[in-house]
């Protein structure tokens, strides 16, 4: 007879002690407590200055090392929990550890069989990398698409750049034609090697279309069109594709360059705009430089104001109005759109361009890219246009993300950029001064028709473009 003592009780038994056991543990309630002592929480160690510095423990430490944590797979569980059985079988009688033996042996062959083989350790140390084994993609992955938004030949490019002057008009004659064309090479150039040298879009933006605003030929800054009142009313805009801020300037009236207060309104909220008269006072606040009415007075404008007086013509002239717009993508891969327009000819003075209204005209996102709208007066609000082309990249291809939207607008145009530096141009019905460029080496610059294919993607200009240099400019609609 075995007899087991345990403090004031006593235990006797006819078996032996691997029998007795099970029901000492019963009695004392060892089942239902953890045969582990609980450990006792520790207390932050302080150091030298009195800081709490305890020692990491060891998972930090191997995270710290650079360790991977690799998770349990099933078959490591299952043999854990044979080893567990295993541990408890010499208190199981003899005829349960072979019926258990058995059953545990033909579950471990069926695991064996069905776990998959490794010729080399190549393939396993991969995995633990995370990359694929033997180097290629993972069943079942999904390829980038060359023609997806913003994946074309599956990488992004350091910079590109496109510049619009505005749609072809009757106004413009020969000499116009070539001072427009010449105006956007000059431009090109400035902004090729900004970004080249690594300044941000946003920057370079604002800087081009400064460079725009004081070029006669184009209807921004000085060039700009006349009211119905025979005044200059300038808008203009531009966001910041990385943070959306923005800064938007209507009717002002004695700012020289409307793109440089709205760069300034920008940096001091991101979410200005300013109208009219408050427009002028904040350029006296910020510095920016004035300028008098007539300096914006050209002579095809005057000419054109007095024709149209001459006439009785009273209502702003229909069709898309003038304007330059700039989008660019830097090497940091942030976007950037802004515009400056004087408006349609003989619009009221009191009314403001869609064109430089942030959605309806303009938007930036650097999620999937940016876009510059260009259409008559209340068709770019109503479909929040650049917005639209801007979300629609995001999930569609480039070329069908542009005119889908282009489609809706009557004699719209637009010009937009991937966030992959995908160049999109659809000019309106009667063409549209552009200039482009990007790390490729791609570089074009002239009038594009509207009954040319325009939407190209990055690896090559449009069918039909002059790529490599720019293109002869082509006689006006009005000659």
């Amino acid at each position: 007879m075995t007899v087991v003592a345990c403090g004031r009780h006593r235990l006797r038994s006819e078996t032996r002690v691997g029998i007795a056991l099970p029901a000492l543990r019963r009695h004392r309630g060892w089942d239902r407590q953890p045969l582990r002592p609980q450990r006792r929480p520790s207390t932050p160690r302080l150091g030298r200055a009195g800081h709490r510095n305890p020692r990491p423990r060891v998972g930090a430490r191997r995270r710290q090392a650079g360790w991977a944590r690799v998770s349990p797979t099933p078959l490591v569980l299952f043999v854990h929990s044979i080893g567990q059985a295993v541990q408890a079988a010499h208190l199981m009688p003899p005829a349960t550890r072979t019926l258990r033996a058995c059953s545990a042996a033909f579950a471990v062959a069926l695991v064996l069989l069905a776990c998959p083989s490794t010729e080399s350790g190549d393939d396993v140390d991969a995995t633990v990398e995370g990359r694929p084994a033997g180097g290629d993609r993972t069943a079942g992955a999904a390829e980038p698409r060359s023609d997806s938004p913003g994946a074309a030949d599956g990488e992004r490019l350091d910079w590109a750049l496109v510049v619009h002057g505005g749609p072809e008009t009757s106004l413009a004659g020969s000499a116009a034609a070539n001072a427009r064309l010449e105006a956007l090479q000059v431009v090109l150039d400035a902004g090729i090697q900004r970004l080249t040298a690594g300044s941000a879009a946003v920057d370079v933006v604002a800087e081009l279309l400064r460079r725009l605003e004081d070029e006669p030929s184009f209807n921004a800054g000085r060039g700009a069109a006349f009211t119905d009142r025979g005044t200059h009313r300038l808008d203009a805009a531009l966001i910041d594709g990385r943070s959306h801020a923005m800064g938007v300037v209507f009717g002002t009236r004695n700012v020289r360059n409307p793109i440089v207060l709205a760069r300034r309104l920008l940096e001091q909220g991101g979410g200005t705009i300013r109208v009219a008269a408050l427009a002028d006072q904040a350029a006296g606040e910020l510095g920016v430089e004035k300028a008098p009415q007539n300096f914006f007075t050209t002579p095809p404008r005057l000419l054109e104001l007095r024709s149209a007086r001459r006439r009785g013509e009273v209502d702003a002239v229909p069709g898309v109005p003038g304007s330059v717009g700039v989008v660019a993508l830097d090497r940091y891969g942030n976007l950037a759109v802004g515009v400056s327009t004087g408006g349609a000819a003989l619009r009221e003075a009191d009314a403001f361009s869609d064109v430089a209204l942030p959605g309806a005209g303009l938007f930036a996102d650097n999620r999937s890219g940016a876009a510059v709208v260009l259409g008559p007066d209340g068709s770019l609000v109503r479909r929040m246009a650049a917005h639209a082309i801007v979300e629609r990249l995001r999930h569609t291809e480039p070329g069908s993300a542009v005119e889908s939207v282009v489609e809706e607008l009557p004699g719209g145009g637009a010009v937009a950029l991937t966030a992959a530096g995908t160049i999109l141009v659809s000019p309106p019905e009667t063409g549209l001064w552009r200039a482009l460029a990007d790390a490729s080496g791609r570089r074009e610059a002239g009038l594009v028709r509207a009954e040319e294919p325009t939407v190209g993607d990055r690896r090559g200009g449009p069918p039909g473009s002059s790529e490599g240099g720019p293109s002869s400019p082509p006689r006006s609609d009005g000659e």
